[in-house]
């Protein structure tokens, strides 16, 4: 029964299946063995036997989600413009004395749907045609 049972079983995740079996005592498996097999550790293998399963993820408090109403506040703020995520970082360091780095910002506000929207590129933008005027009727400067 167990050579049919280990041939079943080619990842940790199917181990979950024959948990309820093997805690009842209807099935005996060869722990040590199927181990080596599967290139886990034994405690593994019997965590996953006995049903416990590590979570995905972690739920955890961000550090910016406190001054998330804030920045919310200031990024609609007719006011104030912040064109550049250094500029919000510059503003917000200064004002509340957050602590993060800049790349933990801008990797916050771009995965916050309603913040990412306010540093969204126009894609929109009009194209302006260039024309030419004779010398003298028309002065032309860059900007940059």
């Amino acid at each position: 029964m167990t050579k049919a049972i280990l041939e079943k079983i080619t990842k940790i995740e199917d181990l979950l299946y024959f948990s309820k079996a093997y805690k009842e005592g209807l099935i005996k498996i060869n722990i040590s063995k199927l181990a080596r097999e599967l290139d886990k550790d034994f405690k593994t293998v019997k965590r996953y036997l006995n049903g416990e399963t590590p979570k995905k993820t972690r739920n955890r408090i961000k550090y910016l989600d406190e001054y998330r109403d804030y920045i919310l506040e200031v990024l609609s703020d007719k006011n104030r413009s912040f064109d550049y995520m250094d500029h919000l970082f510059k503003y917000l360091k200064r004002e509340k004395g957050i602590t993060c780095t800049r790349t933990t910002l801008s990797r916050y506000i771009h995965n916050d749907s309603e913040l990412s929207k306010y540093f969204k590129r126009q894609k929109d933008a009009k194209f302006t045609k260039r024309f030419e005027t004779n010398p003298g009727e028309q002065a032309q400067f860059d900007l940059k």
